[in-house]
């Protein structure tokens, strides 16, 4: 008699097992390791630390990337570079770049691609990503450079005022002088003597009082006599950096007295270009570096104090004994104090030489012409751990839907088929007799058998529940009432069957899109959160948060629009059996009311 709710449950089970297993495959399966299937190409990049000397570790580094046609082929990017992408060592971490020059007819190119951390003995791995011609430009100078990079010339101008390339916007107020001159990195000035020199006006974001850090590229052509490199100088109070011959000299002076003064130190090459870096930091040692390499470190201390200046910075110029004649590019000024090791890979990165960044071998990918549903991958590797843990209830929804979905479409399914059957058997026999012998196994779960196996169990021994009749003759009104009462309670028992789990298709409905809702609103206050610690907004930087945020709305659409159609269609079908049961209960009483009834 249970033969066929065994047969059914087995089956039920059958099915959880099934898209269990199916959803532990989709989640064992490794995504492909590409940041973005749009992006056909793509270049690994070693930026090899121990090359520079580096001893400790170094964040937010603007290294210069040099591309020409000996590490790159031009024809397979965009004509001005603006599909390029820099994506960190882990595939997903898209990081911050300023193209400075891109020319694809002479395939040459200069871009700043700020790494975020590079540690001693250990090579920082990114990618270059090209080939997608439907990418708009990335270039992002003012987000390329850390906040303490207040200053940064790149000289890259054929005319008009050197611009800086920060956040902080200090452009040069007035400039004298050569531009547009082929330089260490694109182009550069040059600079002929005390009338020839490019002045940045002051700002708050350029304050020394607390250390500096200066460094620019400098090719001179003969020994010079205390010439400025660069200067500011109040009333009273004045900063100097100079060449003395071929030494580099750094001064503070306050009032008449000259707190500090590190002497002519380094050598210059005569007529080669030559990195100048100079970094210090109150009550602390101050740094002379020249090409990457410290040739001074002071043995008496910066004062406690440094002059608060607040005059302009002047580039260049005449002191009282000489002038700056000579070449200059990639000037910066700092308002912190750089370190030796982040000052030298710096300048290793900007030589021409290049010889930390090591490029790896082209690789293609399967985008170009992609369809967009490869960014998936893109916003699935940016969903933070709050959205994974909406989006894993979700899925968690989703299956127990889909497992009830499947499991009841299949038993309807089958007690469909029964009662078809059942009915066959039982129009055919009944024209003898209500009471006929039906052998179950080929009725599967019909309710129809169910409710007819409960009243043939009185018709068949109607002692048990109080007929007091088994001669077959007819019983009473009592007994018919047993009878009625017995099919009406297996009815409302495959009603309850028939409806069970439902309940779960209605959380999926109405509970997926509130939690995918909750998942995005939490998402977007966090996207909002970071920008406001960063302090600054883009959209390359915002828009892959608010992807991630409003992956788990879809999610929650995911789960419950097929729960929707799922809920409706077993609707119908639990309406269409149930007018069976209500026709069929009701011939079934009847047929017994006219054979076995009697009057009271």
């Amino acid at each position: 008699m249970e033969y066929g709710v065994d047969k059914s449950r087995g089956m039920h089970s059958r099915l959880i097992a099934a898209v269990v297993m199916l959803l532990l495959l989709v989640t064992v399966i490794p995504a492909r390791a590409w940041w973005n299937e749009n992006w056909k190409y793509r270049r690994a990049v070693d930026i090899d630390a121990a090359a520079a000397g580096v001893t400790g570790s170094l964040d937010n580094v603007p290294l210069l990337i040099r591309l020409h046609s000996g590490n790159f082929d031009f024809t397979q990017a965009g004509m001005e570079g603006e599909d390029l992408r820099f994506v960190a060592g882990d595939d997903a971490t898209l990081l911050k770049h300023q193209v400075e020059s891109y020319d694809s007819l002479d395939e040459i190119a200069s871009i700043w691609v700020k790494v975020p951390r590079i540690a001693a003995g250990s090579a920082a791995k990114f990618y270059i990503y090209f080939g997608n011609p439907e990418a708009a430009d990335s270039s992002n100078g003012a987000g390329s450079f850390d906040s303490g990079q207040t200053l940064v010339l790149h000289m890259n101008e054929i005319e008009g005022m050197p611009q800086d390339s920060t956040g902080f916007h200090n452009h040069a107020a007035s400039f004298a002088g050569g531009q547009g001159l082929p330089s260490i990195i694109g182009n550069g000035i040059s600079l002929n003597g005390a009338a020839d020199m490019l002045t940045v006006p002051s700002s708050p974001s350029l304050e020394t009082n607390q250390g500096f850090s200066f460094s620019a590229w400098v090719r001179i052509a003969a020994p010079l006599t205390n010439a400025p490199l660069l200067t500011r100088k109040d009333k009273t109070d004045s900063m100097q950096i100079s060449i003395e011959g071929t030494a580099i000299n750094v001064e503070f002076i306050s009032g008449e007295n000259r707190i500090f003064s590190s002497y002519p130190v380094g050598d210059l090459a005569l007529n080669q270009w030559n990195h100048v870096a100079v970094s210090g930091v109150v009550g602390g040692e101050l740094h002379v570096l020249i090409n990457g390499a410290t040739v001074a470190t002071t043995t008496t201390t910066l004062p406690n104090e440094l002059p608060n200046l607040t005059a302009d910075i002047v580039i260049g110029g005449a002191t009282e004994k000489g002038a700056f004649i000579g070449e200059l590019d990639e000037v910066r000024f700092s308002t912190t104090a750089l370190s030796p090791d982040w000052l030298a890979l710096s300048s290793k990165s900007q030589g021409p030489d290049a010889s930390i960044a090591l490029f790896g071998a082209v690789q293609e990918g399967e985008g170009g012409d992609a369809l967009p549903v490869n960014y998936l991958a893109t916003i699935a590797r940016n969903i933070t751990l709050d959205g994974w843990i909406v989006i894993g209830l979700l899925v968690m929804i989703a299956a127990l839907s889909w497992v009830v979905m499947l499991g009841k479409s299949y038993i309807f399914y089958s007690m469909q088929r029964g009662n078809t059957v059942f009915r066959r058997t039982f129009d055919h026999l009944s024209r003898q007799a209500p009471i006929i012998d039906c052998d179950d196994e080929n009725f599967g779960g019909s309710p129809l058998y169910k409710i007819y196996q409960a009243g043939y169990d009185i018709l068949t021994r109607p002692a048990e529940h109080g007929c007091g009749r088994e001669d077959g003759s007819k019983f009473h009104a009592d007994c018919m009432k047993n009878f009625i009462f017995a099919i009406e309670k297996s009815y409302m028992h495959e009603v309850k069957r028939l409806n069970s789990w439902l309940a779960t298709l209605t959380i999926a409905i109405s509970g997926g899109p509130f939690l995918g809702l909750l998942g995005t609103v939490w998402g977007v206050m966090n996207t909002f959160a970071a920008m406001a610690e960063a302090g600054e907004a883009n959209i390359m930087a915002i828009a892959p948060g608010i992807a991630s945020a409003l992956a788990t709305t879809v999610f929650g659409l995911v789960v419950a629009i097929p729960a929707l159609f799922g809920y409706n269609y077993l609707n119908t079908k639990i309406k269409l059996i149930t007018s069976d049961l209500n026709i069929f209960l009701d011939e079934f009483a009847i047929k017994v009311e006219l054979h076995k009834g009697e009057a009271e």
